[in-house]
């Protein structure tokens, strides 16, 4: 096997590696943050090492982060009626459609398209979950501004929230899940004293903090009553300020993100195969 083949190769599955690890990394990242939102206590190093043995066992928790990406992707309108097992059933299709460029092609690198070919649902899917979460993320001060308008119309909490579900997005989708659940169940939308209201669940169960901490202004906003409506405007006020404080921040990220993301994908890649050709060149003249 030429050098330069094997150093394609090397390249190619540092990429792979490099992206799966910062998926694992991403979400395990969420779990931290919205255990400290929560109040939980931190976990010691003997229960990480637990937890850690615990999914190298199985893959519950792969299948758990494929279900909780599909469920997202579904409210943003994509993967309409399709399950968990017609996401694993395209996997194995891809595999094996990729396992025929071997057959076709003996070079080594043919070798990574059933691989690469199987990944592929997953990072589309995880794509897509990102761009939902984004999305609902991006909502909370539209919604929050429509719910306040509603409550200064002399409108119960309930159908204000109800009425802002009306609007398209992952975020009200997510709402109308906990208007469903509530009228379904008979259990209250919003958190009355020591009982935890559906739509608080709802938003914990999304795994946001985020979408958490608006469940819970929202539930302080329904127990104000009349008054309800001038803290539900600060609320939007104070939501849209953040939002525009966070689009500027990622605005002067940009550039640095874009220079990351062509150094990955292009010149380092470049570089392996220019250097990767010269050192075959000279190894093969010796």
């Amino acid at each position: 096997m030429r050098l330069d083949t094997i150093l394609l190769i090397s390249a190619v599955l540092t990429l792979i590696v490099a992206a799966w690890t910062s998926i694992a990394a991403r979400q395990r990242d969420v779990s931290r943050v919205l255990a400290h939102y929560q109040g939980q206590p931190l976990e010691s190093a003997w229960q990480k090492g637990a937890k850690l043995t615990e999914q190298a066992a199985g893959s519950a928790s792969a299948l758990e982060n494929l279900r909780w990406n599909l469920r997202w992707a579904q409210r943003d309108g994509g993967y309409r009626g399709q399950a968990l097992g017609t996401l694993l059933l395209l996997m194995l299709v891809y595999g094996l459609v990729g396992c025929v460029l071997p057959v076709l092609y003996s070079a080594p690198v043919a070798w990574l398209a059933p691989v690469l070919m199987a990944f592929f649902p997953i990072a589309a899917l995880q794509r897509k979950g990102d761009q939902a979460r984004k999305r609902a993320i991006r909502a909370i001060p539209e919604v929050a501004t429509l719910v306040a308008a509603e409550l200064s119309a002399n409108v119960s909490p309930e159908q204000a929230l109800g009425r802002a579900s009306q609007i398209p997005g992952p975020l009200t989708v997510l709402i109308q899940e906990a208007i469903d659940a509530s009228q379904e169940s008979s259990q209250p939308l919003f958190s009355r004293e020591d009982t935890a209201g559906i739509l608080r669940v709802v938003f914990t169960e999304a795994r946001l903090p985020a979408l958490r901490a608006f469940a819970t202004q929202l539930d302080l906003v329904a127990e104000k009553g009349v008054e309800g409506a001038l803290l539900m405007s600060e609320i939007a006020r104070s939501l849209a300020r953040e939002h525009r404080e966070r689009v500027l921040e990622d605005t002067e990220k940009l550039d640095g993100r874009l220079t990351v993301a062509v150094a990955i994908f292009y010149f380092i890649p470049m570089f392996v195969l220019i250097v990767g050709s010269f050192f075959a060149a000279v190894l093969t003249s010796m």
